[in-house]
C-alpha cells in the first residue's frame, strides 16, 4: 500500500506539467491554423485562434496554467522565425520571449475582465455583462498583446521603425 501511494504521488507530480505541455501544443495547433488564414504575404490574420485558446485556458483551467499559454506562444514564434531564417539566434529567441509574454498577459487579463464583469452567474448568462466584457476585454487585451508583439519585433530588429 505504501508503494502504491508513492507511485500515485509520482503520477500526480507529472500531471500538471503534462497538462501544461498538452495545452501548449493546443496553442501551437491554433497558431498553425491561424497562419493558414493569414493575409498573404504576411503573418497577419483577421482573427487569431490562439488568443481565444489562451482566454479559454485561463477561464477553464485557471491562472496557474499561464505557462501553457506562454510556452505555446514561445514555441510557435520560434518555429516561425526558424522558417524565415533557418537559424535560431538569441535575438530571435528574446523577441519570442516578448511576444509570448504579451500573449500570456492578453489571456490572463481577458479572463480577469470576463470574471470581473460577471458574464456567467448562477442565474445564467447575463447579456449586459457579455457585451461589457466584449467591449472591454477585446480591445484592451488585443492592444496589450499587439504592443508587446510590435515592441518586441522593433527591439529585436525584426522590423524597421519605419514600418510602424
Amino acid at each position: 500500500m505504501h508503494q502504491a501511494r508513492r507511485a500515485g504521488e509520482k503520477h500526480g507530480l507529472l500531471k500538471y506539467p503534462l497538462q501544461v505541455l498538452g495545452l501548449a501544443l493546443l496553442m501551437v495547433a491554433g497558431a498553425l491554423i491561424g497562419k493558414l488564414i493569414a493575409i498573404p504575404p504576411g503573418n497577419v490574420a483577421v482573427f487569431w485562434p490562439p488568443a481565444g485558446i489562451a482566454l479559454g485556458i485561463a477561464l477553464v483551467f485557471g491562472y496557474r496554467y499561464f505557462p501553457a499559454i506562454w510556452l505555446g506562444s514561445f514555441l510557435f514564434n520560434n518555429w516561425f522565425f526558424y522558417q524565415q531564417t533557418h537559424t535560431l539566434n538569441p535575438t530571435a529567441m528574446l523577441v519570442c520571449v516578448g511576444i509570448a509574454t504579451g500573449s500570456t498577459l492578453q489571456g490572463l487579463l481577458g479572463a480577469w475582465v470576463v470574471r470581473r464583469c460577471g458574464v456567467y452567474k448562477q442565474t445564467g448568462w447575463r447579456m449586459d455583462a457579455v457585451l461589457k466584457s466584449l467591449f472591454l476585454a477585446g480591445p484592451l487585451t488585443c492592444l496589450l498583446a499587439a504592443s508587446f508583439g510590435v515592441g518586441s519585433l522593433l527591439a529585436g530588429g525584426a522590423i524597421p521603425y519605419s514600418a510602424v
